[in-house]
């Protein structure tokens, strides 16, 4: 039998040696330095747009930037909206009749392709 194979027992935590505190400090900031570019993507293209975005949406302003706070009178006019209620039906009714269909279809030709033909 090959020793990849073998069960050993796991090594107790205390029996782990670890690296002095001061290689895992410029470890943790070596580590940074990696994921620094991603967050500062993240917040430039996420974070701020859906704050601003979130804000906006709880004020009444123009395109001369005049705004004045609403609260969430916007999000209650809305739901009284019929021609919103209409379009979230017409959305809901078109997922909930493709989603299913599709799902079955793709798994149905993948069926279909993956059988032994000879």
């Amino acid at each position: 039998m090959s020793d990849a194979l073998t069960m050993r027992p796991a090594t107790p935590a205390a029996e782990i040696e670890t690296a002095p505190a001061h290689v895992q400090t410029q470890q943790g900031w070596a580590n940074l330095l990696f994921v620094a570019p991603y967050l500062a993507a993240f917040a430039l293209m996420i974070v701020i747009p859906l704050a601003m975005g979130l804000w906006l949406s709880t004020t009444k302003s123009d395109l001369f930037g005049v705004e004045a706070f609403i609260g969430l009178l916007n999000f209650i006019r809305l739901l009284r909206d019929p021609i919103f209620l209409q379009a979230v039906w017409n959305t809901l009714y078109f997922v909930l009749l493709t989603a299913p269909t599709l799902t079955v279809l793709g798994f149905v030709l993948a069926l279909a392709l993956n059988r032994q033909t000879r």
